[in-house]
């Protein structure tokens, strides 16, 4: 027996699309403030160690040398600490940070962009449910005058149709998960 289900959409006829755009387009926007926040910061922090202060006076050149002379001898004296890091080498780090940071938020976008043109084709109506239950013999008869019954236009009008079959009761539950096949 043909049960006509209604005219829809294809989210409408395939919640588990619907769904899954849904868990895509949650998931990353709640990534993006995240994301976003950390690339802000970084570029702060990045700034700060890029302005770097005036050339030093020779007093203050022979403090840093004392200061740098003392750290030496702490390294020398306490074997795995490590020498105090250079600003030319944290920029660097930052840098490398800052690059990956862009690099996954413009992944993040384009996940976002696939996700939300799919969001969109789910929105095309048009299309007519059915669902079948009943021996193989009679489906094309049945189906046919179901066609027939709940569509505009002519006998003759260009139909086109994707057909699942399941066989078997579990495979059909199945499929009932991901499409819609009741009223």
């Amino acid at each position: 027996m043909i049960t006509y289900l209604g005219q829809r959409t294809i989210g409408e006829a395939v919640p588990a699309a619907t769904i899954a755009v849904d868990c895509g387009t949650s998931g990353i926007g709640l990534s993006m403030p995240d994301l976003s926040g950390r690339i802000s910061a970084m570029q702060a922090q990045l700034a700060a160690l890029a302005t770097m202060p005036p050339f030093p006076t020779f007093p203050e050149m022979v403090a840093q040398a004392s200061f740098n002379l003392a750290q030496l001898q702490i390294a020398i004296t306490v074997p795995g600490i490590p020498p105090p890091p250079s600003i030319a080498g944290a920029i660097a780090a930052f840098e490398a940070l800052l690059e990956g940071l862009l690099a996954m938020a413009a992944s993040v976008q384009a996940d976002l962009t696939s996700v939300l043109t799919v969001g969109e084709l789910l929105a095309v109506g048009g299309i007519y449910a059915f669902a079948y239950d009943g021996t193989r013999g009679a489906f094309g008869g049945e189906l046919q005058s179901a066609i027939n019954s709940e569509t505009p236009g002519p006998g003759s009008a260009t139909t086109r149709a994707l057909v699942l079959v399941a066989m078997d009761s579990a495979t059909w539950a199945g499929m009932s998960q991901a499409f819609k096949v009741s009223l």
